[in-house]
């Protein structure tokens, strides 16, 4: 017959009221080593128990101390010597166990584990003896079946314990612990010597509050710098006012004027502005506005800036460029300047401003002349892309009748003047008109016979000169020694 809980033979039976039977070992580690009067199969308490090497149940001899009847002296020795720190080795038997680890390290070049010894509830009969390099293996890496050796606390040197339990408790008491870091992810605790690296991890990862009584009192510290500010302002804000600065981190609180360059618009402050630009920019259209307060949300997660932007750039296609740019300005100071949608932005600024600049100094040719500013003395102006002609001024409507339909005619000054009457001839005879003079022939005109006896043939007499007008007035060209035949 085996023992339901070791699965061993079963040489001294443990006869419970409750009619369960285990061996002797295991019923007397319960009440000898961890102090319980429970059954190890219904867990009923039992003030006592028998113990039985036979199929009688006559008690025999009893032991008050652990309330255990025995059938038999045998029985009752067998069990008590359970007790005895004897060695394995010689069956030497010693006072204390810290004496037995001398004898088996000194005599017989073997070690035991101190750390099961401790917290293994085992009687020293179970334990089990190791040379050095077994003794390193089984503490380091294990030598059983899912047993992966003692942890060991990396801030104190050399010290193991039995379980990752005591190890937490360990670190618990004895080191510090980063609330924060278990608020973000509770799988993944984060330990640390003392305070003062504790201290120094606040500064480095989340934000601590300056004050002085906050620094005194340890551990005011916030995962964001939303609920920092949440915190100055509940409980500073008594003592922080617009003009006062934080000191850094470990420094006492002192008052300092800020600089006139110094942004003075608490987050909460930049985001209402910028949502009530967003509802300027969409007519206050609800549904576009809820659409835009979800992509500033998701923006700046997992990367994704450059898909957010481009939804943002299409759900604002109607604003002008001008317009956008400064959303984006808006939309960039939400977030901290060595963060990843800060720097996007700013890249993402530049080049807006870079193309707008382009813009402005080419700008695109028109086909209709572009009117030219005339100054006050009536020189032209210089054009500029940026500058417009000024429209021309319409001259006022003069009404001076009773109806404001009625114009007066004499105020119109399109109509025709009134003719002069004729001048009788009689007395204003007309002047006689000047004749030309026409000035005497230069060369004669030759009448003789030729050559041959035949007349010369007449030639149309003509002037060797001709008068023309000019722009420079009268003009006289003289023709010399030209034959028109």
């Amino acid at each position: 017959m085996s023992c339901i809980v070791c699965t061993n033979p079963i040489k001294i039976r443990a006869v419970t009221p409750c009619k369960h039977d285990t061996c002797h070992v295991c019923a007397f580690r319960t009440r000898a080593l961890y102090h319980k009067k429970q059954c190890l199969v219904c867990r009923t308490e039992n003030d006592r128990v028998l113990f039985a090497d036979s199929e009688s149940q006559t008690v025999a001899v009893s032991d008050d101390k652990y309330a255990i009847d025995f059938t038999s002296h045998d029985a009752k020795k067998q069990t008590l010597d359970l007790l005895l720190n004897k060695c394995p080795r010689c069956s030497t038997v010693f006072t204390t166990f810290k004496q037995l680890s001398e004898h088996v390290s000194t005599q017989h070049d073997r070690f035991f584990c101190n750390i099961c010894a401790n917290q293994k509830n085992q009687f020293v009969c179970e334990l089990k003896l190791y040379t050095s390099r077994q003794l390193h293996q089984h503490q380091a890496k294990g030598d059983q079946n899912g047993f992966k050796g003692h942890p060991q606390c990396r801030f104190c040197t050399g010290k193991r314990f039995y379980s990752d339990d005591e190890l937490f408790v360990h670190m618990r008491d004895k080191h510090e612990k980063c609330h924060i870091c278990d608020q973000i992810d509770a799988t993944k605790p984060q330990y640390f010597r003392n305070y003062d690296h504790l201290a120094s991890h606040f500064r480095d990862a989340h934000y601590v509050c300056n004050v002085q009584s906050c620094l005194d009192q340890k551990f005011v510290v916030f995962r964001d710098e939303l609920d920092l500010r949440a915190h100055q302002i509940k409980e500073h804000g008594s003592i922080l006012g617009r003009d006062r600065k934080l000191p850094a981190f470990g420094g006492k609180l002192t008052i300092e004027r800020k600089k006139p360059d110094e942004p003075k618009d608490t987050y909460e402050t930049k985001k209402l502005r910028l949502d009530e630009r967003a509802r300027h920019y969409l007519n206050y259209d609800q549904a576009k506005v809820d659409e835009f307060q979800r992509l500033v949300g998701e923006f700046g997660k997992n990367g994704n800036e450059r898909a957010v932007l481009a939804n943002l750039r299409q759900l604002f296609v109607e604003s002008s460029a001008e317009d956008l740019g400064l959303l984006l300005l808006e939309l960039k100071e939400l977030f901290p300047k060595n963060s990843s949608p800060h720097k996007f932005l700013e890249t993402e600024l530049k080049s807006h401003n870079r193309e707008k600049l382009l813009d402005e100094q080419f700008p695109a040719l028109s086909t209709a002349p572009a009117a030219r500013p005339v100054g006050p003395w009536g020189q032209n102006q210089p054009t500029t892309g940026l500058r417009k002609a000024p429209p021309p001024k319409l001259k006022p409507v003069v009404n001076r009748g009773t109806s404001p339909n009625v114009r007066l005619t004499y105020l119109n000054n399109s109509q025709p003047k009134p003719q002069a009457p004729a001048l009788d001839d009689q007395l204003f005879p007309k002047l006689p008109t000047a004749q030309k003079p026409k000035p005497p022939r230069v060369n004669p005109v030759n009448t003789s016979i030729g050559q041959w006896g035949q007349g010369l043939q007449q030639r149309r007499e003509e002037p060797d000169f001709e008068i023309r007008k000019g722009k420079k007035g009268k003009q006289v060209l003289f023709r010399m020694g030209v034959n028109r035949n």
